[in-house]
């Protein structure tokens, strides 16, 4: 008895084990090839800083005011983009430009939209200083046997004024895979052990 429909089921299955495999390989070679840059984290909410086997992260992505390019108002907040990124004095990554179009050749990450970015210091009024850019960089996967003792010291970090948690990511074409998370300079599975 022939199956006539058995070509076209073994086809089927070859394209849905092809889409994860895919993206799997393009991560993959993301860590092995990819440029190594430092990205600048801020504390989430840490009662909500664990869900499952992840950290919720913000990474600190601040272009210059109105550099949103065609977008004003409620338009700018459907922009999808890339934001061009340079390193600071201190090593960290820095938007010096965003652009609608993919760069060739640059550094760039695919960025959103995420509001205005306001500067807040004790005591005084909060000052403009940019606009936030959020990335898919927003999720540290780590040992789900390790979370409890990575979500206390993240959230000890979190209670503290200095902003000194980062995340080491490689960039390649515009994707960003994230290596480590960094706070007080070590890594957060030696900083949570007991």
């Amino acid at each position: 008895m022939k199956h006539p429909w058995l070509p076209a089921a073994v086809v089927l299955c070859a394209l849905q084990a092809a889409v994860p495999a895919g993206s799997i390989v393009r991560y993959e070679k993301t860590l092995r090839d990819g440029k190594p840059i430092k990205l600048r984290v801020e504390p989430v909410d840490p009662a909500d800083a664990f869900r499952g086997r992840f950290v919720a992260i913000l990474p600190t992505l601040i272009a210059p005011t109105d550099s949103i390019p065609g977008a004003t108002g409620i338009e700018a907040w459907r922009w999808r983009g890339w934001a061009i990124l340079e390193p600071d004095a201190d090593g960290f990554a820095r938007v010096v430009r965003v652009t609608d179009v993919r760069p060739e050749g640059a550094d760039a990450l695919r960025v959103r939209y995420g509001g205005p970015a306001w500067d807040r210091v004790d005591g005084e009024e909060p000052r403009l200083i940019g606009e936030r850019l959020v990335s898919e960089l927003d999720r540290y996967y780590m040992n789900e046997r390790r979370a409890p003792a990575a979500e206390a010291a993240y959230r000890e970090h979190a209670s503290r004024a200095k902003n000194d948690a980062w995340i080491a990511v490689r960039l390649r074409d515009g994707v960003g895979v994230i290596e480590g998370l960094y706070v007080d300079g070590r890594p957060i599975e030696e900083a949570a052990r007991p």
